[in-house]
């Protein structure tokens, strides 16, 4: 059985993604009228740039799709290393699985990395995982679907706990920028 998607959780490093959100936070501050400022309330600065909890939910997950490969697909799961031979002989299933919060979250590479990455498509908040099987090994689908999606746990776990950091370190972030930026004309 093989996996045909982009690796998930290697990207941009999570760090990076997180100094870009407080930068667009000290542009949106410094942007402000000197009245605004005094006015600013926290919370809703808050609220606008906090990163939402990144999650999935295995209780909404459904097939979109089961085909019988063709010669046509050999270019399109030739990353995914399909051994030598008759194509048609295996079937793509693609299973989707909703996800919540900041979808560039589950691209995004947190700071413990794995090196057996899972692999996904992102498609409008799912992630669509793809199995490329042969038929006799149908089977093993539901038990290599479970092992696929602790893959992604065990990640998304890492960058939960980076998200909790970031969110933590907010409030203190948004004072002290509001508090420099008082300090100017």
């Amino acid at each position: 059985m093989y996996i045909a998607g982009n690796y998930l959780f290697s990207g941009t490093d999570l760090d990076e993604i997180f100094e870009a959100r407080r930068q667009e936070m000290r542009q949106a501050i410094e942007a402000m009228g000197p009245e605004e400022v005094r006015e600013a309330d926290g919370d809703e600065l808050l609220a606008r740039f906090r990163m939402a909890d990144p999650g999935m939910r295995l209780d909404k997950s459904y097939f979109v799709d089961e085909r019988r490969l063709g010669p046509g697909d050999a270019e399109e799961f030739e990353a995914a290393n399909l051994p030598a031979g008759d194509i048609t002989k295996f079937k793509a299933i693609t299973i989707a699985i909703p996800i919540k919060g900041d979808a560039s979250l589950f691209e995004g590479r947190p700071s413990i990395y794995n090196m057996h990455q899972p692999q996904a498509d992102i498609v409008d908040d799912e992630l669509h995982i793809c199995f490329l099987l042969a038929e006799v090994e149908e089977g093993h689908l539901e038990q290599n679907f479970k092992q696929h999606i602790g893959l992604i746990e065990r990640q998304l776990e890492v960058t939960q706990w980076q998200v909790m950091g970031f969110n933590a370190g907010l409030p203190g972030a948004i004072q002290a920028a509001l508090s420099e930026r008082k300090g100017k004309p």
